[in-house]
């Protein structure tokens, strides 16, 4: 007789799972009210500390369904800066009579390139957005950081705007309308029409 096997654990600092403990505002403790003796990743046998029944995807309450950034396309005019610079410097460094030149020359690429290439290219890399079954998070800024999130258990609209070349990269703003004052915006995210299909689907869902 084949032993079914048990599914791994997940960790806790996965950013795929939110586990529920005592005290989770979204529902109730899973493993009965001996919270002293919760086993919260289902690695005890049942009858020691936990209830049977509890299954894996009772403790699973959150999944990550789409992780998105903004379109790359606003990093077309910083890689044609890098690659002018790239040239420019290919040509005319060393040609300079005193040394003192070059370096300054150097020195002047480097700071265009750290400017106007790599400081565009850590920020975009740094706006992500994310959709998970019980809520979509928005992570921005370089220097400050700054989260915002609208949960998907409470009702919502979802608009979609495009605005110039959107249309053509298929991109899009699509702006969630939770009832606050800020409404949430994803702003020229990619597959802009099945971002706002998912999260219908998942606001009829939840």
């Amino acid at each position: 007789m084949s032993r079914r096997r048990r599914p791994a654990a997940p960790e806790p600092n996965d950013p795929d799972f939110t586990t529920v403990f005592r005290g989770d505002p979204f529902g109730s403790n899973p493993y009965g009210s001996d919270s002293a003796g919760a086993d919260p990743y289902g690695t005890r046998s049942p009858g020691v500390g936990a209830d049977e029944g509890v299954t894996f995807d009772a403790i699973v309450s959150e999944r990550i369904v789409a992780r998105y950034r903004p379109h790359a396309r606003r990093l077309f005019w910083p890689t044609i800066l890098l690659i002018a610079v790239a040239v420019a410097c290919g040509y005319f460094l060393g040609r300079f009579a005193e040394e003192w030149q070059n370096l300054t020359a150097l020195g002047v690429a480097a700071a265009l390139v750290f400017f106007f290439w790599l400081l565009p290219f850590v920020s975009w890399l740094a706006h992500r957005y994310t959709v998970t079954t019980r809520r979509v998070i928005v992570v921005r800024g370089l220097f400050v950081r700054e989260r915002q999130e609208v949960s998907l258990r409470r009702g919502f609209d979802v608009t979609l705007r495009r605005r110039g070349l959107q249309a053509l990269f298929r991109t899009g703003d699509v702006t969630i309308h939770s009832g606050s004052e800020h409404p949430l915006v994803m702003r020229d995210v990619p597959d802009a029409r099945l971002i706002v299909s998912a999260l219908t689907d998942l606001g009829s869902v939840s």
